[in-house]
């Protein structure tokens, strides 16, 4: 798919304020049946809209891109985030632009500690603190204007972001860094799953149509794409799923639990996802209907 102009806008959420690119590339998932491999695909479809490219920065996270969105810094507790290790792990001297945006981080007097993924210092070799990484992608101070120096400092930020998510030759690194998040979230627990209904020691074993059911199979990329907005409620969800035996049973439980909790718009949520799951053709129609394990009215 051709790529298109990126359209840098200003987006306001709570007290924040920021530049939103949406994708420009199209993360499809055509015909694979690698369990772990659709989980990325839904996750990306209800995160990032399923492109490559998109960056957003906001919501006080300083910047976030990739298929899940991993972010620069962490509001609440005002450290660094994933995205450091997202882009230490792209491939530096095989795409300009990925050299480009670290290029620019160097010329802060900021470089990337690949073997750790963090942000640090040139002159003293500590982290960068969260809220110079936010003053620099979303000034001021994570509230960026309509207009002005700030403004297009952030524009240009965000350009050069979008710019290293979309290089194709970024794309496998993408959604293999994609896949570890996912698959050391909550790999105690996940694994359990696993083990009892596909006799399968680690999720990324599971093949559809060898491995793991069709219901086991969209239950657990639905449990995947709402871990990454809120891993503690996710999990918990989970552990409450997992005391239903029956696979189909353990199925619908789970898919309910997320579909109908209060948390955030995690109704809305399950609404988004279940229309983007019927819209592929990667999932059985009969999974959303009244008798299947995602039906409309959970």
């Amino acid at each position: 798919m051709a790529k298109t102009a990126p359209q840098p806008r200003r987006v306001t959420y709570k007290s924040w304020a920021g530049i939103k690119i949406s994708g420009t590339r199209e993360f499809s998932l055509l015909d694979d049946q690698e369990h772990m491999l659709r989980a990325v695909w839904l996750t990306s479809s209800v995160e990032v809209g399923g492109k490559y490219g998109a960056v957003q920065g906001y919501d006080g996270c300083g910047m976030s891109a990739g298929l899940e969105h991993k972010i620069a810094l962490y509001p609440k507790s005002m450290t660094q985030g994933s995205l450091w290790g997202l882009l230490a792990n792209l491939p530096r001297y095989k795409s300009k632009a990925v050299e480009a945006l670290i290029g620019a981080l160097e010329n802060k007097g900021w470089y990337l500690d690949a073997g750790r993924g963090v942000l640090r210092y040139r002159n003293t070799g500590a982290p960068v603190a969260a809220a110079d990484i936010r003053e620099e992608f979303s000034p001021p101070g994570g509230v960026v204007p309509v207009s002005g120096p700030s403004f297009d400092k952030a524009v240009k930020w965000a350009l050069l972001w979008h710019e290293a998510f979309s290089d194709p030759v970024t794309f496998r690194e993408q959604i293999i860094q994609a896949k570890a998040g996912l698959l050391n979230s909550h790999k105690d627990l996940e694994s359990k799953v696993y083990k009892k209904y596909c006799g399968l020691e680690d999720a990324s074993a599971a093949e559809l149509g060898k491995n793991i059911s069709p219901e086991l199979d969209l239950a657990m990329c639905v449990y995947h794409s709402f871990s990454v907005n809120a891993p503690s409620k996710a999990r918990k969800v989970l552990e409450d799923a997992l005391k239903t035996s029956p696979e189909k049973d353990f199925c619908k439980k789970l898919i309910s639990g997320l579909g109908k909790n209060d948390y955030a718009n995690w109704k809305q949520r399950y609404k988004r996802t279940r229309e983007i799951l019927i819209k592929s053709d990667g999932f059985s129609k009969s999974l959303f209907g009244p008798d299947g394990i995602a039906p409309e009215n959970l």
